[in-house]
């Protein structure tokens, strides 16, 4: 019995050791994930489009730009070679600058080399490339495969120009021959709140009372707080903004659509005959869902 223990003992060690291995992981890799985010979001609010950069700099700064947060992404780094790049003057400038050039190595080569070395831009035959986006930060789109590293970049300054910059952008190279699948990441609160929206229930309160801070949503028997990044989740989604609505005992989140049955033409025709506003329906509408009536902070 002793060593039938021992042995079992030995294995749920081993076991324990193995999560917190891939735990450990886990959390070293969600570290490089927000670092990858904050550099596209820093490089993002510096320009006005991602477009601008290759009109600027060139379309090899824009790729290099690109590899850049697929370097941060994977804990390596990029090599940029004199005069072929803007990458270490446009990473440097960011308001984190002094951590991004960490992952640029500046190198004296011919003019001809490839931009990068560890993450590469040379126009190997040995891969396929393609480009990741993440509409709306949570559904994967795949364009590709790409002929070269120009096409690819060319398709994003198109796309960037076209949709704007509030999508997760990602270069994707893959062996040769490989199709790499994607598919969405359902999040369950998200999930709730949108099927709670369509039942025509409002599931995001918040009391009416002094000291009540935090609009929470009942989830699986817990009361959680609804923060920015769900509100910006379901807003993107939805496409349509929430607002502020009173109830009798509690302040409700609900989507503009929904508010604005609350406010009848025949509101509208009373406001007007009364001298209150001058505005058509649709403006006056608009009007009241942007008032303070409405507004809330998270």
């Amino acid at each position: 019995m002793g060593t039938l223990f021992s042995f079992w003992t030995k294995v749920m060690n081993q076991k324990s050791l193995q999560v917190g291995e891939v735990a450990r992981k886990a959390a070293h890799q969600a570290s490089r994930s927000e670092l990858a985010r904050q550099f596209m979001r820093e490089l993002l609010d510096s320009v006005e489009t991602l477009g601008g950069i290759a009109d600027t700099h060139g379309s090899r700064t824009l790729a290099d730009l690109m590899y850049l947060q697929n370097a941060i992404l994977s804990g390596n780094y990029i090599e940029q070679y004199p005069g072929e790049s803007h990458v270490f003057e446009i990473a440097n400038s960011l308001p984190s600058g002094a951590r991004w050039a960490k992952y640029i190595e500046l190198t004296s080569g011919p003019s001809d080399a490839p931009a990068t070395a560890v993450v590469s831009t040379s126009q190997e035959d040995d891969k396929d490339r393609f480009l990741l986006i993440l509409m709306d930060g949570r559904k994967p789109e795949l364009l590709g495969p790409f002929a070269d590293d120009f096409d690819r970049m060319w398709t994003l300054k198109e796309f960037t120009d076209v949709e704007g910059d509030m999508h997760g952008l990602y270069p994707l190279d893959v062996p040769k021959g490989v199709v790499p699948v994607v598919g969405n990441f359902e999040d369950p609160l998200i999930t709730h709140i949108l099927e709670r929206f369509a039942a025509g229930d409002e599931p995001i309160s918040k009391p009416r009372i002094p000291g009540a801070l935090y609009f929470t949503v009942n989830f699986e028997g817990a009361e959680l707080v609804f923060n920015s990044e769900m509100l910006r989740a379901v807003e993107i989604i939805l496409k349509d903004r929430l607002v502020m609505v009173d109830r009798t005992v509690e302040n409700r989140l609900v989507p503009t659509a929904k508010a604005a049955e609350e406010y009848t033409r025949a509101d509208w025709q009373e406001d007007v005959s009364q001298g209150n506003t001058k505005l058509g329906y649709q403006d006056w509408l608009e009007h009241n869902l942007s008032s303070e009536k409405h507004a809330f902070t998270l």
